[in-house]
């Protein structure tokens, strides 16, 4: 028994790392699958890819209009008269470090409780009023494990003009290779 628990302890970094190697280059294997089809909203019998489920589904707690799409929001930001939204995004912290919207806050992931209780008191302070554009973009729209409970907390907290960044297949793809505003790094 203790052979093989110091074979685990010693083997721990080295799973970290390839842990850590995986998740940075999660964006990479996005750019190998192919975008589906104009207007194709499923693959055929044994096709590979990515399959698109609809923007609203009767278990999310947004409707079409709390949706806001890539290219609405790249002309709000980059129109000088427009009333700037506050930008947050609810993804991984290792997604968030390699590139965001510029300006987007970071309080966590919107799946784990420390993120959500961040994101709760941070929007408490928030001005009545305040636009709030949310966004994740980690993974295909119907998938995402942060988006949901997230929109569910910010409304939670009275957030009245929340928007959720319309993301269907990933940051990378629906807003990155489109050249909207992206900074990288941290």
């Amino acid at each position: 028994m203790r052979n093989h628990l110091s074979i685990v302890r010693t083997n721990v970094p080295h799973v970290l790392k390839s842990l850590v190697l995986v998740l940075a280059l999660l964006p990479v294997s996005w750019l190998a699958t192919p975008p589906p089809a104009a207007g194709a909203s499923s693959l055929a019998a044994g096709e590979a890819g990515v399959v698109q489920g609809p923007a609203v589904t009767e278990a999310d707690p947004w409707t079409e209009a709390d949706l806001i799409q890539p290219e609405e929001l790249a002309r709000v930001l980059a129109n000088h008269d427009s009333e700037k939204p506050t930008l947050v995004y609810v993804g991984f912290p290792l997604l968030y470090k390699a590139g965001r919207i510029p300006g987007a806050l970071y309080f966590g992931a919107g799946r784990s409780p420390e993120g959500l209780a961040g994101l709760k008191k941070w929007a408490r302070g928030l001005q009545p009023n305040q636009p709030v554009v949310m966004y994740c973009g980690c993974c295909p729209w119907g998938e995402c494990p942060n988006v949901r409970p997230a929109f569910k907390a910010l409304r939670e907290t009275g957030v009245k003009r929340l928007k959720l960044l319309y993301l269907p297949t990933s940051l990378l793809r629906d807003w990155v290779e489109k050249d909207y505003p992206f900074e990288k790094g941290s």
